[in-house]
């Protein structure tokens, strides 16, 4: 469970999110619309860790994130979420694989074990057949694709989704999108960013923005 309670973030004295109250159970497909500047990845980066808010709390399994050290908080945040960015966040250089071997690098896993879940993810995921690739060879679907296996590889119990399908033609979202509600049926929390009204019907339940704040919520 993720529970935030009365968070703010602000910038140079802009109020970016303003004492936002959440709750996401465990197994749910949440998605955050609202037009631009509303403040929704700002919420998204500070719930998932990726950014300090200047208040409040963010627990997840009735731990707060923001309480842990800096070097805590980034291997709570390796072994429990993963993030998948609209600008795909790989290394161009990479190949496929090396790109999704990342996060179990930084877990310490051993190179047997990474081969093993990278073989099991990316028959998941679809991408067995370009993960001797380098990313910047790869189309946008399938660097999202890769994008996604690699958010995926430590069996984490939670997804942050920043636009994941901002950058992809109509089709090839429609396969990311379905391939979301896959991993939500396997038990995996998602919390997913989206200016897509299509995109965001497909959760369990909309969270929209104005401002900063939470102006509806949608079952």
């Amino acid at each position: 469970m993720i529970e935030v309670h009365n968070l703010v973030k602000k910038y140079a004295g802009c109020t970016a999110v303003n004492g936002i109250d959440l709750t996401i159970n465990d197994g749910e497909f949440i998605a955050v619309t609202g037009r631009s500047g509303s403040g929704k990845s700002t919420l998204l980066k500070c719930v998932s860790g990726l950014l300090t808010p200047n208040s409040g709390s963010v627990l997840i399994d009735g731990k707060d994130i923001h309480a842990l050290k800096p070097a805590e908080r980034s291997l709570f945040r390796n072994k429990t979420a993963g993030y998948v960015f609209q600008s795909y966040a790989l290394e161009p250089k990479y190949t496929a694989f090396e790109n999704i071997e990342i996060p179990m690098l930084i877990s310490g896993i051993s190179k047997s074990e990474r081969r093993k879940r990278i073989s099991e993810v990316s028959e998941f995921i679809g991408i067995s057949g370009i993960l001797k690739k380098q990313a910047e060879t790869l189309s946008g679907g399938e660097k999202q694709r890769v994008a996604i296996a690699r958010a995926l590889v430590n069996s984490p119990k939670i997804i942050f989704a920043d636009e994941p399908c901002g950058n992809l033609d109509k089709k090839t979202s429609d396969a990311v999108m379905n391939l979301f509600l896959e991993i939500k049926n396997l038990g995996t929390t998602i919390v997913m960013v989206t200016h897509q009204r299509e995109d965001a019907l497909k959760a369990d339940k909309i969270i929209e923005m104005l401002d900063g704040e939470i102006i509806n919520e949608n079952f």
